[in-house]
C-alpha cells in the first residue's frame, strides 16, 4: 500500500490561463523522463514500470448510484493524465511539485492516489479475477478507456469482511444453483482483455475516500466492457453494487503525449 499514480485533470484548455498552461507543459516535459509515454513500451507485467498515459476524454454517461454524488472527480474533465509508478519515492517528488505548481491554478485538478492491498481475496477469486489479468498494453493496441469514479457507502463499512467478500461471490439458491453470479463472475469475461486498474484516493491512514476504475481495452473488445459494466451495475446480478456511490462512466481514447502539449500550446 502506498502511492501509486497521479491524475492530473481539467475540462477545457481555452479556461486555463497561458501562465498555467506552460506550468503544466513544463511539468509533463520533465516527467515524461522518469515517466517515460506508455506507447512506446507495452509490458505484461501487472507492477507496471513508471510510465505516462494521456487520455481524452469524450463522453460521459450517468450510472446506477444508490447516493447521489453532486460533483465527482473527472466526471467533466475532458483530458486526463495518469502518472503511474511502484517508485514511491518517484511519485513522491512528482507529487510535491503537482502541488507546488498545480494546486493554486484553476482549472486543473490532482488526484493523488494509492494502490491498496486486496481486502477480499480467496483462492477463487484470484483464479478468477487476479490470476489471468492483463497488464498494460501499447495505447495502439488498448487506445479504449473508461474511467469509473465511485466510493462505498457507510452500510458497506458497517459489514464484517467476511460479510462483504461473500457479497463479490455467486449466491446460491435451492439445489445449489447459482441465483446472482456476483461481482466475481460478472466481470470474469473482462479479466484476461481488459487492463484494469483500482485506485484509492491517498488519505491519512488508509481512510475511506474516492476510488477510481481505470479500464483500458481495444476496440474490438470494448463492446464487452460495456457489456460487463452495466451488468455490474445490477444489484440483482453483483449484490456489492448496492453499497456504491457511483460517478458517472467517463469514456475517452488514449493520445500521445506530443498531441496533449501541442494542446496546451496552442490553447
Amino acid at each position: 500500500m502506498g502511492l501509486r499514480a497521479i491524475l492530473i485533470s481539467w475540462d477545457h484548455t481555452s479556461g486555463i490561463s497561458v501562465g498555467d498552461r506552460n506550468r503544466l507543459r513544463n511539468l509533463l516535459a520533465d516527467t515524461s523522463v522518469s515517466f517515460p509515454p506508455d506507447a512506446e513500451k507495452p509490458t505484461a507485467d501487472i507492477t507496471v514500470p513508471s510510465s505516462t498515459v494521456a487520455v481524452a476524454m469524450y463522453s460521459t454517461a450517468p450510472s446506477i448510484t444508490m447516493v447521489p454524488w453532486e460533483d465527482p472527480p473527472l466526471a467533466s474533465a475532458s483530458r486526463v493524465i495518469c502518472l503511474e509508478s511502484a517508485d514511491e519515492a518517484l511519485l513522491d517528488h512528482a507529487a510535491q511539485r503537482c502541488r507546488s505548481e498545480l494546486d493554486s491554478t484553476t482549472g486543473i485538478d490532482v488526484l493523488l492516489v494509492e494502490a491498496r492491498d486486496r481486502r477480499y481475496t480467496s483462492a477463487t477469486i484470484a483464479t478468477i479475477a487476479y490470476d489471468p489479468a492483463l497488464g498494460r498494453q501499447s495505447r495502439e493496441q488498448h487506445p479504449e478507456v473508461l474511467l469509473w469514479p465511485c466510493r462505498r457507502t457507510p452500510e458497506w463499512w458497517d459489514l464484517s469482511p467476511m460479510q462483504r467478500q461473500a457479497l463479490f461471490l455467486p449466491k446460491l439458491g435451492a439445489n445449489d444453483q447459482v441465483v446472482a453470479p456476483g461481482h466475481v463472475l460478472v466481470s470474469e469475461p473482462i479479466v484476461p482483455i481488459v487492463h484494469r486498474r483500482l485506485y484509492h484516493e491517498s488519505l491519512p491512514e488508509a481512510a475511506p475516500g474516492t476510488m477510481v476504475g481505470w479500464f483500458e481495452t481495444s476496440p474490438s473488445h470494448l463492446d464487452a466492457l460495456r457489456a460487463v459494466v452495466t451488468d455490474l451495475q445490477r444489484v440483482d446480478l453483483a449484490p456489492d453494487h448496492a453499497y456504491y456511490q457511483s460517478g458517472p462512466l467517463c469514456w475517452g481514447r488514449r493520445l500521445s503525449l506530443q498531441s496533449l502539449e501541442a494542446e496546451l500550446a496552442s490553447g
